[in-house]
């Protein structure tokens, strides 16, 4: 079972960095900028993702695991 509190924080890692790179471009985004948006420190983003880059797979992952379900959904209504 998930911890309720790995996935809330998560889940804000995932927006701040989101919005990061919204604002200033993937290049541009470190983990320090995304620890602060986040208000956590940088061991506890480490904690959870080896790097920017990671956190990147895991977002694009669940794009396509969503993509997925739904074309799925949709083909089999």
């Amino acid at each position: 079972m998930t911890d309720f509190r790995m996935k809330k924080t998560d889940d804000v890692i995932t927006k701040s960095f989101i919005d990061l790179v919204i604002e200033n471009g993937f290049d541009k985004v470190t983990v320090k900028d995304i620890a602060l948006r986040t208000m956590i420190s940088r061991k506890t983003f480490y904690l959870h993702y080896e790097d920017k880059f990671a956190l990147t797979d895991v977002i694009l992952q669940d794009i396509l695991t969503w993509l997925d379900e739904t074309l799925k959904k949709s083909y089999y209504s």
